[in-house]
């Protein structure tokens, strides 16, 4: 197994009308953030999982990404099936009168 280290910055910020500080942790300094103030810096070193590790991992996530996106799109399509219908409900009731 690889390791990766990169720098990272303990930042502070408060949220606008607020008084309370949050802390998160970036990769980034965030100099030219509004609000974000870099109280720490560290190194910290990251095992990196094997390359076979990894590929099930990108695949099982783009396979969640997919059928999310297919369970999205099918409903989308039922609603405008949905509409369909009720147009032609009214038009065949319009022809009735």
């Amino acid at each position: 197994m690889n390791t990766h280290t990169i720098k990272t910055y303990l930042l502070a910020y408060v949220y606008e009308g607020s008084s309370k500080v949050r802390y998160c942790v970036s990769e980034c300094e965030m100099k030219s953030v509004d609000g974000y103030t870099a109280i720490a810096e560290q190194e910290v070193t990251y095992e990196v999982p094997a390359p076979t590790d990894e590929t099930a991992l990108v695949v099982a996530t783009l396979e969640k990404q997919r059928d999310s996106m297919r369970a999205e799109m099918s409903a989308r399509i039922i609603a405008k099936d949905e509409q369909i219908a009720s147009f032609l409900a009214l038009e065949n009731n319009n022809a009735d009168s």
